[in-house]
């Protein structure tokens, strides 16, 4: 792949030395839009909530109770705030911080990062990204057309965007848009690309890299690299196989544990050390859906396996003490569940929905949409939203029995989760940014 800094330009000393060191020297500024003011939250808007990496601040895909839009029609403008062009296709989520939103995006020959005015939608500035890649090639990055080259979430720490590729590349860019480090962190050996999307801790960025037809490869790790240079802080590897979920942090009385998910293995780890913490069997073949958390408990589901509740704080192989409950209806093949405490909630590529009790594993309903679901649920409140291949986003309320509140369209595909910040949601379609929120009709 040969994206904004070619690599045959690149002398092979620097190369090597890039490679000894895990980081690239930052290429130079590219593809910047023509002139336009610096974004600030200062002014006529104020935001407050920021959305820094996938399914909010915690990764849970849990929204606080506001006044979220229920209704608008992209076709008419209806609560249609904005809409922007994206440049570069990309199926990763935005990001929200301050008065900026940032995407990434990427084919097979450039790798981007895309910042956006939060109050216009107006473009600030996209940059190439790349790293020197050895023998990482555009024939060993192999990937499906669902899937994409940008399908991972970004990070942002309010400093910097932190992205990573299909080719295995990860960056970070300033909010001024240049590139302060890349790095390659070798053969994606993933037949499906890549799709686990970053997190920050403290001052680490968290990379769930896992690679390999079998746990028998050896492939797999999840990394830990310093925010500021890009250097590998820990790095633990994983006994588990090829896997396109992203781990959460959750909180277990005075420290944290990191959860990845897996196939076979549910694991937690100590994200200061890479410590392995305990494990818990019960996933199996091709693992896409991410852990989230609620009221104490880790919820885990994946198609061919189970939906698990699961304690958290336990040590070594916890299968068999920390199992609260365990289900095996309408287990999702892509879109994460999600939960509240009080329900927990799960969505399938051919558009099934399932809800369980969370406390205890009892199935409460099920109800089948007309579309295809690959974004991840949202719980805000007592309802959820669903975005839709076919462009609506349903709106279901939480409750003991399924009802449609509504189906709102904006014209074009959604497979990214959206963000939510300032009662306001931002969605990714297949070509365009959408700020969806209370306001006039667009023109």
């Amino acid at each position: 792949m040969d994206v904004g800094v070619r690599i045959s330009a690149i002398p092979s000393a620097v190369i090597l030395a890039c490679a000894l060191v895990g980081c690239e020297t930052a290429p130079t500024r590219a593809h910047v839009y023509p002139a336009v003011p610096p974004p600030s939250a200062a002014g006529k808007f104020s935001f407050k909530d920021n959305w820094p990496r996938f399914r909010g601040p915690d990764g849970t895909g849990l929204v606080k109770p506001a006044d979220w839009p229920m209704k608008w029609d992209a076709e008419t403008g209806e609560s249609i705030l904005w809409k922007a062009a994206v440049p570069s296709p990309g199926n990763s989520s935005p990001l929200l911080w301050g008065n900026r939103v940032f995407l990434t995006g990427a084919d097979a020959d450039r790798q981007e990062v895309m910042c956006f005015e939060r109050s216009s939608g107006e473009p600030l500035w996209r940059i190439a990204v790349a790293a020197p890649r050895g023998n990482v090639t555009k024939d060993n990055i192999k990937v499906m057309p669902e899937t994409g080259y940008a399908a991972p979430t970004p990070a942002t720490d309010g400093e910097r965007v932190y992205a990573t590729y299909a080719s295995g590349d990860v960056a970070a860019v300033d909010f001024n848009g240049k590139v302060v480090w890349a790095r390659n962190l070798g053969k994606p050996e993933n037949a499906y690309g890549r799709a686990s999307s970053l997190l920050i801790y403290r001052d680490k960025v968290i990379v769930q890299f896992d690679r390999g037809a079998e746990p028998r490869d050896g492939l797999s790790a999840l990394l830990a690299l310093d925010a500021k240079s890009g250097k590998t802080v820990w790095s633990a590897p994983r006994p588990v196989r090829s896997c396109w979920c992203t781990p959460i942090l959750v909180p277990v009385g005075e420290h944290v544990e990191l959860v990845a998910n897996g196939s076979p293995w549910i694991m937690a780890y100590d994200p200061e050390s890479g410590r392995e913490l305990w494990r818990c069997a019960g996933m199996a073949s091709d693992v896409a859906c991410s852990p989230t958390f609620a009221d104490g408990l880790v919820f885990i589901a994946n198609e061919n396996a189970k939906a698990l509740a699961i304690r958290p704080g336990g040590s070594g192989d916890v299968t068999l003490t920390k199992v609260v409950w365990a289900a095996d209806d309408g287990m999702p093949d892509a879109a994460s569940p999600v939960a509240d405490g009080r329900f927990f909630l799960q969505a399938t590529s051919s558009g099934r929905v399932t809800c369980f009790d969370a406390r205890n594993g009892k199935l409460l309903w099920e109800h089948l949409l007309g579309c295809a679901l690959w974004a991840s649920p949202t719980i805000a409140g007592n309802r959820v939203y669903l975005p839709g291949a076919d462009g609506k986003v349903c709106i279901l309320e939480l409750a003991d029995k399924p009802s449609l509140i509504a189906a709102c369209n904006l014209g074009e595909p959604l497979v990214a989760t959206p963000a939510f910040g300032d009662g306001c949601i931002y969605f990714r379609g297949a070509k365009s940014l959408f700020c969806v929120g209370p306001g006039a009709k667009t023109p």
